[in-house]
């Protein structure tokens, strides 16, 4: 599977590059394509951003092909590319894709909310079963 970073938007709300901010010490970039990479996907590229600004970061860099017009654009350009061929392959992939911003471990999340319910009384104590 091609898996598939979502990159674009100029950043206006949080003024600075959303790819580049660190968690943890780890870029959003990077750490959604190593998610991405850990859930089986083959081959992995940032769709939008600044190449020049991702390229360190040792991510492939596809250009939206739809700039301007959102998420739906970067999916459409991801569609696009995965019908080429990559790193000699037929143009098969299966892309997953992913927003940049999505940088969490929902299982760990999901966990973190199970254990603030708890207690917080809303839920009982038998979390094996939510």
């Amino acid at each position: 599977m091609l898996g598939v970073v979502l990159a674009g938007g100029d950043s206006r709300r949080m003024g600075r590059t959303k790819a580049l901010v660190e968690i943890e010490g780890i870029p959003m970039a990077r750490r959604v394509a190593d998610a991405l990479r850990r859930g089986g996907c083959e081959h992995v590229v940032v769709v939008g951003g600044d190449a020049r600004e991702l390229r360190p970061l040792g991510l492939t860099v596809v250009a939206d092909l739809f700039p301007g017009k959102g998420p739906l654009g970067g999916v459409l350009t991801a569609l696009e590319f995965s019908a080429r061929p990559v790193l000699g392959r037929p143009g098969t992939a299966r892309p997953g894709v992913v927003a940049l911003d999505q940088v969490l471990d929902l299982r760990e999340e999901h966990r973190r909310q199970i254990d603030r319910d708890v207690d917080r009384g809303v839920l009982g104590q038998d979390r094996d079963h939510v």
